[in-house]
């Protein structure tokens, strides 16, 4: 089994990905310095498509809310098996 959360590519009424490039992005460091990362923001049936070509098969997505975050989600669950 996989299993992993990345943030909803939603969150903040952001469009997911619209191709399966990364995104870039920054992630601030407890030193406060930027550290530029490559983000997938893809949206279930994207992650669905891509876990496929890579031998697994989606068994669940899950949308998460947090009610101080707004209407928009704000995590992704995906869980796949392998083939």
């Amino acid at each position: 089994m996989l299993a992993f959360s990345i943030p909803h590519p939603q969150r903040g009424g952001r469009s997911p990905s619209g191709d399966d490039r990364p995104r870039r992005d920054y992630v601030t460091l407890p030193d406060r310095t930027r550290l530029p990362i490559a983000r997938w923001e893809f949206d279930t049936n994207r992650w669905e498509g891509n876990l496929s070509q890579a031998g697994f098969w989606l068994t669940s997505a899950q949308e998460f809310y947090d009610p101080r975050m707004g209407h928009w989600p704000t995590t992704l669950l995906i869980r796949a098996r392998k083939l």
